[in-house]
């Protein structure tokens, strides 16, 4: 079944998302413990973006859930909605992670 594999997805992405967003906050705690300001915007929007994107495939994967004991969904609505945050995660979070962490030699 097609929505018990998008739900994988989901669960799959939302965990990275809320292991990422803890890093992200344990950089933040750092961050003011040493009171390193220019540092601070960047990782209080990438907080931002986490959170919403952790409460969006929270919602999500309850959605499909619903869907899959009920037997009633089209597949598109949820898969598009994954889509969407998967990308804007990618492109503002985690592919801004991973050139960090390259950058320091991670």
């Amino acid at each position: 079944m097609e929505l018990v594999g998008l739900l994988d997805e989901v669960r799959e992405l939302a965990r990275a998302a809320e292991e990422t967003w803890r890093g992200v906050r344990e950089a933040m705690a750092t961050i003011h413990r040493y009171r390193e300001p220019g540092k601070w915007e960047h990782y209080a929007t990438q907080d931002a973006l986490l959170g919403d994107a952790v409460q969006e495939l929270g919602e999500l994967e309850r959605e499909l859930e619903r869907c899959i004991v009920l037997g009633q969904c089209e597949e598109a609505e949820p898969r598009r909605r994954y889509e969407e945050v998967r990308r804007r995660l990618e492109e503002k979070v985690f592919g801004v992670t991973r050139g960090v962490a390259r950058n320091q030699g991670g």
